[in-house]
C-alpha cells in the first residue's frame, strides 16, 4: 500500500516550497528503501525452479505497484532494479521440481495441473509447440 503524503493547506505554514521538496525527497528515499528491501528477500538462493519462479514473481508485482507512485529518478532506477533482479534469478541454474517421461500424447493443461505448476509456466518451460499433443521428457 503506497504512503500517502500530507494534504498541505494553501497559505499557511506548509505551502512553502521547501517543504514541498523536502516531502518529494522523503517520499523518494522511501521508495528506494522498499525496493532495496524487497531486492534483498529475492535474492537468495533456491532450491527449486518453483520457489525461485514464486519469489520474484511476488517481488516484480511489489515493484509494479510502486512504479506509478515514483518520481522519475526512482521509477528509473526502479526499471534498472527490476532488470537487474530478474536477470540474477533467472541466471541461477535450478533443476525443475519434477520431471516426467510423457509416452501417449496428453493436453499441456492436464500435464501442467497434475505437475501443479500454471499454464503458461508449463507451455514455456517445455517449449510446446502444440497444447494438445504434449509428449517426450517434460518438466513442471
Amino acid at each position: 500500500m503506497a504512503t500517502r503524503l500530507p494534504v498541505v493547506n494553501p497559505g499557511g505554514a506548509g505551502d512553502s516550497p521547501t517543504l514541498h521538496v523536502n516531502l518529494q525527497r522523503e517520499a523518494d528515499m522511501r521508495g528506494q528503501l522498499l525496493l532495496a528491501s524487497a531486492v534483498q528477500v529475492a535474492l537468495a538462493d533456491y532450491r527449486s525452479a518453483d520457489d525461485r519462479d514464486a519469489a520474484l514473481a511476488t517481488v516484480l508485482d511489489a515493484m509494479d505497484r510502486m512504479l506509478p507512485t515514483m518520481s522519475d529518478a526512482v521509477f528509473q532506477a526502479a526499471l534498472d532494479c527490476r532488470a537487474t533482479l530478474i536477470d540474477a534469478l533467472l541466471a541461477q541454474q535450478l533443476e525443475p521440481a519434477q520431471s516426467r517421461d510423457i509416452l501417449q500424447p496428453l493436453p499441456a493443461t492436464l500435464l501442467a495441473y497434475r505437475m501443479e505448476v500454471a499454464e503458461d509456466v508449463f507451455l514455456a518451460r517445455n517449449k510446446v509447440r502444440h497444447p494438445l499433443f504434449v509428449q517426450g521428457r517434460v518438466y513442471g
